[in-house]
C-alpha cells in the first residue's frame, strides 16, 4: 500500500543555557553552566498527501501524560517547494567534522546552497499540528511528573487512522548537564566540550553552528557529516543507531566529551553549540500511515569569541 501519511510524535527535553538565567521564575540566578531551565515538551505532526477542505484530526492521549483525554490538531496546507533562483549575494557553507585538536586534512567541504521545503519535496500536501498557537507557535510544556507511556490513537477524516504504544524507553530523557566552558572562548584554540552521560541515551550528536555575513560554518563531532540526517526530526531504528555509532557518525552512549578543532570558528561572530542525546525512537507502519516517535534531550549554549568581550570593554 502506498504511503499516504506520516504521524510524528516528538518527546523532547530541552535546555537553553545562558549565563545567570534563573532555573524558574522567582528563583535567584545560579552561578555556573546549568542556569538554563530544562523544559519537557511533547509535540505531534501529521503529514498527508491530501489537502482536505474540512479536515478533522485528533489524538487520544494516555492518562499519564496529564494533558487531557484528547488533542485536537490544526491542519494547514504545505506550500509548494521554493524555486531556486540565482543570487548575486551567495552564502558559502563550510562543513567540518571530527573531534580533534586540529582540523583534519581535506577539510572543510565548501558548498553554496539554498534552502527548500523538504515536506513538500516528499510529496506531502498538508500538515496537522498539536499543540499550535496562532500567536506564538510555541510548544506546550508538559507537567514535570508526566509520563509518555501509553497508547496514542490518531483519528482523521482524510488521512486514515493510526495507533502507537509508547513504553518506558520512550519517556522523557533527563536534561543534559554541560561542564562550563565559559561564554567567551578563544576559538583559535581547541574547544573541549564535556557533559554528564544521560541515562537511557543510545547515542549523542554534537554540533556547532557559526559564521558571519559571508559564510555559514558547521561542525559535528562525528567523523561523518550529519547535516543531511536532520537529527531532531528523524526517527532512527535501533539497527540504524547501531550502524551510525559504528561508522562514527554519532558518538556512543558512553561518550562524555568532544573537541572542536582549533580555528574552525575563528572568523565567526558567534557560535551555537548543541549537544543532543538520542533516545529509543520507534518506527512502525500500518495501513499506509507511517508513525515515527522521536526521543531527544538537547542542551544549547551560545559561545562568543574572546574579542567579543574585548570589543564590549572598548565601547564602555
Amino acid at each position: 500500500m502506498p504511503l499516504k501519511a506520516l504521524f510524528v510524535i516528538a518527546v523532547t527535553t530541552a535546555r537553553m543555557i545562558f549565563p545567570m538565567l534563573p532555573a524558574s521564575p522567582g528563583q535567584e540566578a545560579p552561578k555556573g553552566p546549568q542556569s538554563g531551565p530544562a523544559v519537557k515538551s511533547l509535540t505531534m505532526r501529521l503529514y498527508s498527501t491530501k489537502t482536505p477542505t474540512q479536515p478533522k484530526a485528533s489524538v487520544t492521549l494516555p492518562a499519564g501524560l496529564k494533558m487531557g483525554d484528547s488533542a485536537q490538531m490544526n491542519v494547514f496546507p504545505i506550500p509548494e517547494p521554493e524555486t531556486k533562483t540565482e543570487s548575486a549575494n551567495k552564502t558559502t557553507y563550510k562543513n567540518y567534522w571530527g573531534s580533534a585538536d586540529t582540523v583534519p586534512t581535506g577539510q572543510p567541504s565548501v558548498t553554496q546552497e539554498s534552502a527548500t521545503n523538504p515536506a513538500a519535496q516528499d510529496g506531502y500536501a498538508s500538515i496537522a499540528l498539536w499543540p499550535y498557537s496562532e500567536k506564538t507557535h510555541d510548544k506546550t510544556n508538559v507537567p514535570e511528573s508526566a509520563s509518555t507511556a501509553g497508547t496514542y490513537k490518531l483519528t482523521t477524516n482524510y488521512a486514515g487512522d493510526a495507533s502507537v504504544t509508547l513504553g518506558a524507553e520512550q519517556n522523557f530523557l533527563a536534561p543534559i548537564a554541560l561542564t562550563d566552558i565559559g561564554s567567551s572562548v578563544d576559538l583559535e584554540k581547541p574547544v573541549k566540550i564535556e557533559w554528564a552521560q544521560v541515562p537511557n541515551a543510545l547515542a549523542y550528536c554534537v554540533v556547532a553552528y557559526g559564521g558571519n555575513t559571508k559564510e555559514t560554518i558547521t561542525w559535528t563531532a562525528g567523523t561523518q557529516a550529519t547535516a543531511d540526517l536532520d537529527v531532531d526530526n528523524t526517527a532512527f531504528s535501533r539497527e540504524e543507531i547501531t550502524k551510525l555509532v559504528a561508522d562514527k557518525t554519532f558518538l556512543p552512549a558512553d561518550a562524555a566529551t568532544a573537541t572542536i578543532p582549533a580555528g574552525v570558528f575563528k572568523d565567526s561572530s558567534s557560535v551555537m553549540l548543541i549537544v543532543t542525546a538520542i533516545g529509543a525512537d520507534k518506527v512502525q507502519e500500518e495501513a499506509g500511515t507511517k508513525t515515527h516517535v522521536i526521543v531527544r534531550s538537547t542542551a544549547s549554549k551560545p559561545i562568543f569569541p574572546l574579542r567579543h568581550n574585548e570589543e564590549d570593554k572598548k565601547q564602555q
